[in-house]
């Protein structure tokens, strides 16, 4: 009876403190910003993240899209980081500049 409570509480505490990461998306282009053509100049890989209290993906979106110095984003892969009283959501791709 020991054995029992002793291995169901190993096991509840090892689902509490247990993490994990879901893709929440993948897009061919990806922008937070008003643009007027899709004539680019890439500017590498960049990645943005948000774990605010009440994380947002445009702010994730828009950390990335701000590193790299441009104003849209292509073969973007997103993120959501869960873990017991932490969440975050990631936006990781190409950014790049678009033109007008």
């Amino acid at each position: 009876m020991v054995k029992m409570v002793v291995y169901g509480l190993v096991s509840a505490s090892l689902v509490l403190v247990s993490a994990c990461t879901i893709r929440t998306g993948d897009m061919t282009l990806l922008t937070t910003r008003n643009v007027a053509s899709l004539n680019a100049i890439e500017k590498g890989v960049y990645e943005g993240e948000d774990c605010s209290s009440i994380p947002n993906l445009k702010e994730a979106i828009d950390r990335a899209i701000e590193k790299g110095g441009g104003n849209a984003m292509t073969d973007v892969a997103l993120y959501l980081d869960s873990a017991p009283f932490h969440t975050c959501f990631r936006a990781k791709g190409k950014v790049v500049t678009i033109k007008p």
